[in-house]
Parts: structure tokens; C-alpha cells; sequence
């Protein structure tokens, strides 16, 4: 059986989540991977922004991961202002250009799609409000059976953003990007 990978990011300043979806020419789930990228770093490392060194290793992890599965598409959430933390913003905008710039450097006709919260919620068939509702979510789920571990909320929010980029695919009737792979047929 032939197949290919699609990737979704949840950004983040401190911990990122990855969801790499194997698919097949159907275009059903085989199999999921997910990643939880924890960016603890040497506090004590010199004056300079802690920021500096969680970018240095989120661009480390995700050129690996990238490179690991080699996906056809990327989906992200896109950066957004959250009332309570509006000092979150920054950072956040700069882990999303550090994966962007990163995944651009390893594969220059990367297709990258930045995609607002509200958004994944509606297509992933949550509601717009609430702490645990991607979580829930993904339970009733007809793939979570092809989960294989203990998710962070990060890989779950990840999962949520590859099926998003998932069902945007079906729906358009295959990317131009996706629609012409040659996958040995």
C-alpha cells in the first residue's frame, strides 16, 4: 500500500504539538504519529531572551520531525490574541516563523497553510469555548483507535489541526500539491 504524510502544528512559546497523518490514495487515515515538543531550556544560558534558546531548539526538533516523515502538506494554527495573556502573542508569532522558516529552508515547495482556532474547532465539530473540548473531541473519533499512546494537549490540539488540513483536502477535491504525487501506481 502506498501512502503519504500530511503534518499539523500547534504552535507555541513553551510546548508544541505535531500530529503527522499517514494516509493512503483514499485518502483514509493508516496510521498517526504525534509529537510533543517541550522547549526546556537552560535558564542560566546568559542574558539574552530564554525565548532565544526554546526558538534554537523548536527549530532543531522541527527540521528533524520535517525530515523524518517528509510531509506533502503542512497545517498550523495561525497566531491569535487570547484576552488573558496578551503578552503570549509575541512569542507565539515568533515560534510560528521559526517553523515556518524552517520547514522553507529544508524543502523550498513545502505547501505550508496557517488556519484560525475557531475554524479547526468548527471543522474538527467542537465547540467554539471550553478547556477540554478538543479532548473530548477526539474520543469519539472513528481513527482514535490508531492512536497509540497517551496525547498531550498540544498533540491533541495537533490532531485537530491535521484532520482540519484532512477534510479541507477532501474537499476541494485533492490539492494541486497532493492530487498529481506520483505514489508508484
Amino acid at each position: 500500500m502506498d501512502t503519504f504524510n500530511i503534518m499539523g502544528v500547534d504552535p507555541g512559546s513553551n510546548n508544541v504539538g505535531v500530529s503527522i497523518f499517514e494516509l493512503n490514495n483514499d485518502l483514509e487515515i493508516v496510521k498517526i504519529h504525534t509529537h510533543n515538543i517541550a522547549l526546556v531550556v537552560d535558564e542560566s544560558n546568559g542574558i539574552h531572551d530564554v525565548v532565544v534558546d526554546r526558538l534554537k531548539k523548536l527549530a532543531f526538533m522541527i527540521r528533524a520531525i520535517y525530515s523524518m516523515y517528509n510531509p506533502t502538506m503542512v497545517a498550523m494554527e495561525s497566531s491569535f490574541i487570547n484576552p488573558s495573556r496578551l503578552g503570549a502573542v509575541i512569542p507565539l508569532t515568533k515560534s510560528i516563523h521559526v517553523i515556518e522558516s524552517i520547514i522553507e529552508s529544508v524543502d523550498s515547495y513545502a505547501k505550508i497553510v496557517t488556519i484560525p482556532p475557531g475554524l479547526i474547532k468548527k471543522i474538527f465539530g467542537v465547540k467554539q469555548v471550553g478547556k477540554d473540548v478538543v479532548s473530548e473531541g477526539l474520543i469519539g473519533k472513528s481513527y482514535f483507535n490508531k492512536v497509540t499512546t497517551e496525547l498531550s494537549e498540544h498533540e491533541i490540539d495537533a490532531i485537530a489541526i491535521t484532520e482540519t488540513l484532512l477534510e479541507y483536502i477532501k474537499t476541494t477535491d485533492g490539492m494541486a500539491c497532493i492530487k498529481y504525487i506520483d505514489l508508484g501506481e
